[in-house]
Parts: C-alpha cells; sequence; structure tokens
C-alpha cells in the first residue's frame, strides 16, 4: 500500500523538480542575456563616444578654416556637423552611465520621461519668438509670436501684416488675413546656401498655386 502511494508521490517531485530546474534555467538566461546585452551596449557606445571625438577633431579645423576664409555657409555646415557629433558622444555617454546600468536591474521605467517625452516635448518647443538682428525685419509684418521649427532648418514666425499688406493681399484675392506664418532662412543664422535656393524655388511654385501669399529673396 505504501508502494502505490510513494510512487505517485516521486512521479509528482520529479515533474515539479524539472519544472522547478526548467524556471531556473530560464531565470539564469535571462540574467545572462541583460548581462550581455549591458556589457555590450557600454561596449558599443563607449566606442561611440571614441569615434565622436575623432570625428569632431576633424570637424573643429574645417569649421575655424571656413571662417578664416569667409566661407560662412560652409562654416555653419561643418559647424552643425560638430553639433551633431557632441550630441551624439552626450547621448552615448548618458547611455553608459544612466540608461545600460538602469536597464540591467529592470528600472527601464524610469528612463520613459527622459527619453521620450522631454525629447518630443523640446522637438516640439517653438523658436525664438523674435528674429535675431543678423536675421532683418521683415518690412509690412509685425512679429508675435514662433512655432517649432521644420525639419529642413528654416525658422517659422506667426506675424501680423500690416494695413497695407492686408490691402495687397486683399486686391490679390486671399481675403482677409489676420496672420501668417513667415518661414525664414539665413546664412547668418546656420541655414545652407542650397536650402534658401531649393526654398526660394518650391516657394515661387507654391505661390503660383494659391499656397503662399509673399516671398522674397535677398542676400542673406
Amino acid at each position: 500500500m505504501e508502494a502505490f502511494i510513494a510512487i505517485p508521490l516521486v512521479i509528482i517531485g520529479s515533474v515539479f523538480g524539472l519544472w522547478l530546474a526548467i524556471k531556473l534555467i530560464g531565470v539564469i538566461g535571462t540574467v545572462a542575456i541583460h548581462i550581455f546585452r549591458f556589457i555590450g551596449g557600454e561596449i558599443t557606445d563607449l566606442l561611440r563616444i571614441v569615434g565622436s571625438i575623432i570625428t569632431g577633431l576633424v570637424f573643429v579645423p574645417l569649421v575655424l578654416f571656413s571662417v578664416l576664409i569667409g566661407r560662412w555657409s560652409a562654416s555653419a555646415h561643418y559647424g552643425r556637423a560638430l553639433q551633431a557629433e557632441t550630441k551624439a558622444a552626450g547621448l552615448a555617454a548618458y547611455r553608459c552611465l544612466v540608461g545600460h546600468p538602469l536597464r540591467l536591474v529592470g528600472a527601464q521605467a524610469l528612463l520613459e520621461g527622459i527619453e521620450q517625452r522631454v525629447p518630443e516635448a523640446m522637438a516640439g518647443a517653438p523658436t525664438r519668438d523674435k528674429p535675431t538682428k543678423r536675421s532683418g525685419k521683415f518690412d509690412g509684418y509685425m512679429i508675435v509670436g514662433s512655432l517649432a521649427g521644420g525639419g529642413s532648418g528654416g525658422k517659422l514666425y506667426v506675424a501680423e501684416p500690416d494695413a497695407i499688406k492686408r490691402a495687397s493681399f486683399e486686391r490679390s484675392g486671399a481675403g482677409e488675413v489676420d496672420q501668417v506664418v513667415i518661414k525664414s532662412f539665413s546664412l547668418q543664422d546656420g541655414s545652407s546656401l542650397p536650402q534658401i535656393v531649393r526654398e526660394s524655388r518650391s516657394l515661387d511654385a507654391a505661390k503660383k498655386l494659391g499656397l503662399v501669399l509673399d516671398h522674397q529673396l535677398d542676400g542673406e
């Protein structure tokens, strides 16, 4: 009788032991994967930091040389590239010091605000509310605010046209225009000449389609 009771207990004990062993192996495997990901991420980002530093050291003399010979568009272009390398190095350093360690201990939820919501809010933030003195003024318009810049690098300003501009818009069939959005590209603010030329051509076509009220191109 005892043998009949012992056999099922042995079977149940064996099944439970096997299940426990499988679970333990799974836990060990998960921990090992996290550790390997942590080590791999740290090594990769350390290499990114070194690579960004080396690349930045190449861009610095290019910026300085372009300034010395008066190639302002080129200096702004290389300056933006240097800024991008600095940003990449900073993000890699953040991941090495904060991101990877927190993910290793399963606290990645703490990073959602910093890594997702903060960048989204910063990307959607308006630019400066007034143009810089280097950009000049927009004749016939009073700047009253700004919008977040687009991917093309232009500055977006909210403006109110003066009486003369409003009258010209009405004569052109645009109706009553109380506010407009001004998209500005300037060499002095870091835009490149190819960007300005492309934008000018597209704006000319858009004006013919009635999508743009006004546009102009000057030396800056």
